[in-house]
Parts: structure tokens; sequence; C-alpha cells
């Protein structure tokens, strides 16, 4: 009986051995899939401030480029009116709320 649980300690501490061994590598692989993930993070937030540094001055040119549209249709209007025909006139513009 003696000999049985000396073999029973015995592969438990084995067993508790392998779990200790194998819960390490787990968590090691986690931690570096983690890293790696932090890493891609990283180098998305880098890349959205550069988007977003080289669009910051995209609304206002927008803006110039819509109010030049908008003076050519009024000039084209005018001279359709001058030429007697019936103005066709822009069609409505839905203002879209500006990102910040």
């Amino acid at each position: 009986m003696e000999t049985l649980v000396r073999v029973l300690a015995v592969i438990t501490a084995v067993y508790a051995v392998v779990l200790v061994l194998v819960l390490t590598v787990a968590l090691l692989t986690i931690l570096f899939y983690l890293r790696r993930i932090g890493g891609t993070f990283a180098q998305i937030a880098t890349l959205m401030r550069a988007v977003e540094t080289a669009t910051t001055d995209l609304n206002v040119q927008l803006e110039r480029v819509h109010k030049d549209l908008t003076a050519v249709a009024e000039s084209l209007d005018r001279t359709a009116e001058h030429l007697g025909a019936a103005p066709v006139g822009a069609p409505e513009v839905v203002e879209r709320s500006q990102v910040a």
C-alpha cells in the first residue's frame, strides 16, 4: 500500500509539473501575440495620424471648390437667360455634417 501511495504521489507531482509547463507555454504564447497585436495597433495609429495630417485642409479646399462651382453654375444660368433659354438651376445640395 505504501508503494502505491508513493507512485500516486510521483504521478501527481509529474502532472503538476507538466501542468505548470503547459500553462507557462500558453501564457507566453498569449503574451507574444498580444505584443504583436499592440505593434500592429501602433502602426495603424501612426498611419491614421498621417492621414489626419494630410487631410486637415481638405474641408477648406472642398468648400472653395463648392463656391467656385456654384459661381460657375450661376454664370451659366445667366448666360442661358441672356440667350433666351430657361435656366436650369443647380440641384439641391444636402449639407453634410463635418467630421471633427
